[in-house]
């Protein structure tokens, strides 16, 4: 299995025509303009602060595979009140972390756009790769794993053959935090696998006929019941004592063992590739916008569900966008993300958003916090 984060951001400020002609600068001011002190309400309780404080692992990575083909979402510590959706895969690093517990929940930090976030995502729908070869029940490689538990620096870890297999025995086992990736690093061949797995000689595609057992060895114990689809890519090698060795590409890894010969028939199998069309390359373009400057570290919340989560910070010196007042106290934090343009007849402008606001989440910072900050500084481009 193969397996996004922020802000949504005010059009005018962002969008640009489809020409060389930036924003107006006096629109840009009027958006970065502090709105007129007010008195700072007495009652705003203080934000929850977002922080993992037992760690079983971390780790750095540019992907967050699995969600059923959905974006992760950052949440609070219970995954009640999520409020960021961000790309599985990120233009710059994260840091990605596993909580101790029977049910860890993962843990993000990310910078993006001069922004630092970080959240709770539900790891039970995170994958993560095996480094080495996994075998589980005598049966399984799993090319990935879901976790189950975990510990300081080791986690629990299970693996999923698909429906095509069956078995009583448990597909988990323990592994170190080095023993794992959330990315597939190398790729090998099928058949080097294979051989590791117990094949011997050429293997050639077959096709299982009917439901059958999966032996540890010729009229040895069963392993597991099989029933492979029709499409299901299923290897044949060696014949000993009327059963044949076979690996199947199941789901969520590699299946291996003996079954009756007479269950297996030769099949045949085609492979291609498809050519993509090469399409305009896009290339960033400036975006003309200005903001505040701190000279120190600047506290990030987000308003969601009527409470306010801290999720993050401005570091110092990091050029953010204010957009007028969200609450008495509270200044309106925007995203200003990266355009793109193909630089065509007329061009193509393109504004990717890799991480995203959900649940009618926004994003501020205290008023008091940024008195002394810089004004109209020139944003990231």
């Amino acid at each position: 299995m193969r397996a996004s984060w922020i802000v949504v951001v005010i059009a005018a400020a962002c969008g640009a025509p489809a020409g060389p002609v930036e924003p107006p600068s006096v629109a840009v001011e009027a958006r970065s303009a502090t709105p007129p002190a007010q008195p700072e309400p007495a009652h705003r309780a203080e934000p929850e602060v977002l922080r993992l404080d037992a760690v079983a692992c971390s780790a750095s990575t540019r992907t967050i595979y699995g969600f059923d083909e959905e974006d992760p979402t950052l949440c609070d510590a219970r995954l009640g009140r999520c409020f960021l959706a961000f790309d599985g895969v990120q233009p710059t690093e994260m840091t990605v972390s596993i909580g101790v517990g029977d049910a860890p929940k993962g843990f993000v930090e990310i910078r993006y756009r001069g922004l630092d976030l970080r959240g709770f995502f539900d790891l039970r729908r995170a994958i993560l790769y095996p480094r080495a070869d996994l075998l589980l029940a005598g049966f399984f490689r799993p090319r990935q794993v879901g976790v189950l538990g975990a510990t300081q620096g080791k986690l629990v870890v299970s693996g999923d053959p698909g429906p095509e297999v069956r078995t009583d025995a448990a597909l988990s086992a323990e592994l170190g935090c080095d023993e794992v990736a959330w990315s597939q690093d190398t790729w090998e061949e099928p058949a080097e696998i294979d051989k590791r797995l117990g094949a011997k000689g050429k293997g050639e595609y077959v096709r299982i006929v009917a439901r059958t057992e999966l032996l540890a060895s010729p009229g040895g114990p069963r392993l597991a019941t099989v029933e492979p689809g029709a499409e299901t890519l299923v290897s044949g090698y060696q014949s000993q004592k009327g059963a044949r060795f076979i690996t199947m590409w199941s789901e969520g890894g590699d299946v291996f063992g003996w079954v009756r010969e007479v269950d297996v028939v030769p099949a045949s199998t085609g492979s291609g590739w498809g050519a993509s069309g090469g399409g305009r390359g896009f290339a960033p373009i400036k975006t003309e916008w200005y903001g505040y400057r701190c000279a120190h570290d600047v506290p990030l919340v987000a308003r969601v569900d009527g409470g306010l989560l801290e999720i993050g910070r401005v570091p110092a010196r990091s050029v953010f966008s204010v957009d007028g007042e969200l609450a008495p106290g509270l200044l309106r934090v925007v995203v200003r993300h990266q355009r793109f343009s193909d630089f065509g007849e007329p061009p193509e402008l393109r504004t990717p958003k890799r991480i995203r606001l959900v649940n009618g989440a926004e994003l501020a910072v205290e008023r008091n916090a940024v008195r002394d900050c810089e004004r109209r500084v020139p944003g990231e481009p």
